[in-house]
């Protein structure tokens, strides 16, 4: 054994710190997305084996599946990339606000705001709760931009609120 004493110290938490919301969500994406990219490239590497050894029927497998396996790689590296950071915040204004749908859902439209060079994706009553040259302060992932709560400045109490709160200004 150490001959150093041990004691009982209780490490100080931070207490203002709200607890993190959406850390599921970034641990199912990076699941998801890393299950679908190793799908992908295993896929594409099969159809490489497949033209070295002279079979060109092969190309279009790889070119899909390569471009697709290129595509879920990077999003899943965002994603578990997050999973060992803290999010951050994002201090500005929304400079632009738009919704559109989906590639593939054009029922599920998107709802998109860009502060400082970023472009987050909100649900739909904070962007109906924002205004373009509103001031924001998005919390979010580093990698995937992935929102853990937004908020507004509210001209009345000289402080941030949660954009979601129902409150107009």
């Amino acid at each position: 054994m150490s001959e150093f004493p041990r004691h009982e110290e209780s490490f100080s938490r931070f207490t203002d710190e709200e607890p993190l919301q959406r850390k599921g969500l970034v641990v199912r994406m990076a699941l998801f997305y890393t299950i679908a990219a190793a799908v992908c490239d295993s896929l594409a590497l099969i159809a490489l084996y497949q033209i070295v050894n002279g079979d060109g029927g092969f190309v279009i497998m790889l070119g899909i599946f390569g471009f697709c396996g290129f595509l879920t790689s990077f999003q899943a590296i965002n994603y578990l990339r997050d999973l060992k950071s803290r999010p951050y915040a994002v201090e500005g204004e929304v400079l632009r606000k738009w919704h559109k749908g989906n590639l593939l859902l054009f029922f599920l439209p998107s709802y998109y705001i860009h502060v400082q060079g970023k472009i987050f994706t909100v649900t739909r009553q904070e962007y109906s709760m924002l205004l373009e040259d509103d001031l924001v302060r998005v919390k979010c992932y580093p990698y995937s931009l992935t929102v853990e709560l937004l908020e507004r400045y509210h001209e009345t109490d000289k402080k941030f609120v949660p954009a979601a709160s129902g409150t107009l200004v």
